[in-house]
């Protein structure tokens, strides 16, 4: 080679990324009024739907005892928020309101 000319290597490293585990955070708890439903907004979609449940079995003892209460949790979607409302009117009105969000269905 000539003096001249300058001699350009490349140099790669390895580089190793660390996957980082995603996990849930709660927020907070959201306890809808009595004859309220518990709405899904999915802002990215433009959608609005009622909220998806899991529900655990009921113990036969617990139902011997006269507890016929059932602990539901929500199925927390990506992208999501939820709001207590009466219907979906009044669902449509709280997110003008609160939130500047309108939506034209």
């Amino acid at each position: 080679m000539k003096e001249t000319e300058q001699k350009n290597e490349i140099v790669i490293e390895s580089v190793k990324r660390n996957e980082i585990e995603k996990q849930l955070k709660l927020i907070g708890q959201i306890i809808p009024k009595p004859n309220h439903i518990l709405f899904e907004i999915d802002l990215n979609k433009g959608e609005i739907n009622r909220a998806e449940f899991e529900v655990k079995d009921l113990h036969y003892l617990r139902a011997k005892d006269g507890n016929f209460n059932t602990n539901k949790k929500v199925i927390v979607k990506k992208g999501c928020f939820y709001i207590s409302a009466l219907n979906l009117k009044n669902c449509k009105k709280i997110l003008k309101n609160n939130f500047g969000v309108v939506f034209n269905d």
